[in-house]
């Protein structure tokens, strides 16, 4: 039942428009486009034919087992959509990579979620990654001001208030990052993205169904809007595991 809600979701996001090319983040050595169908009917008829497991393979089986360790603040964060008064689950932020680009992806699949320790407070703040205890422990963004968008990244810390900075993260083609850039109220979470020029952003978290591995922090929504057709916001929220 939910999987047929969440096609129904996509289905009216996408309906009656176009899919253009959006350049993202790297992905390996070449740059990943958006798909560009040869004409509008070709684009629905993909959408139409769209089940999850076809675009994220979720895991199947017993009990997921944890990792060391334990915390009460420890969540994961799941992705939703409001439709009227309606607030239907789309899925959740993986603690897995889209292939070969160092952005963690989005997954259907529960088991797969990233975990993080949300700190008290309303932000911004760290969120750091449950179970990680290397240099690189922090979920934050990654991106620089030529894109349209920015993307969550595994990082090493920064300051709050500082401009993305070269200090390590684990995306390929995407050196600048920030880590300080959470806040919370209730259990829905936001985010800033702090360019190198300009002022702070409060970013828009969006989906594009032509790109569904892709969890987008969207830093400039009218070229995003322009490339990406179809694309729709998506809230964030913080979930037990």
């Amino acid at each position: 039942m939910i999987l047929n809600i969440q096609k129904l979701i996509l289905l009216t996001a996408v309906a009656f428009t176009s899919v253009s090319a959006l350049s993202i983040v790297g992905h390996g050595s070449a740059s990943l486009q958006g798909r560009e169908p040869s004409a509008v009917v070709a684009a629905r008829e993909e959408v139409r034919s769209f089940e999850p497991s076809r675009v994220i393979q979720g895991r199947s089986g017993g009990s997921r087992p944890q990792p060391s360790g334990s915390s009460s603040n420890k969540k994961c964060i799941k992705i939703t959509k409001k439709i009227g008064g309606a607030t239907i689950p789309i899925g959740y932020l993986s603690e897995n990579y889209v292939y070969r680009s160092g952005v963690f992806k989005v997954t259907w699949n529960k088991w797969d979620c990233l975990k993080v320790v949300v700190p008290t407070g309303s932000g911004p703040f760290d969120l750091p990654i449950y179970g990680e205890n290397g240099s690189k422990k922090y979920l934050g963004l990654a991106g620089h001001d030529g894109l349209k968008a920015s993307y969550p990244v595994k990082t090493r810390q920064t300051s709050v208030d500082s401009r993305p900075q070269n200090v390590g993260n684990d995306a390929s083609d995407l050196p600048l990052s920030e880590s300080a850039v959470w806040s919370v109220d209730g259990n829905t979470l936001t985010a800033i993205w702090w360019p190198e020029n300009g002022a702070k952003i409060n970013v828009k978290t969006m989906l594009w169904p032509q790109q569904l591995d892709y969890l987008y922090f969207v830093t400039k929504p009218a070229e995003f809007s322009q490339t990406a057709r179809g694309a729709f916001e998506v809230t964030l929220q913080l979930t037990n595991p």
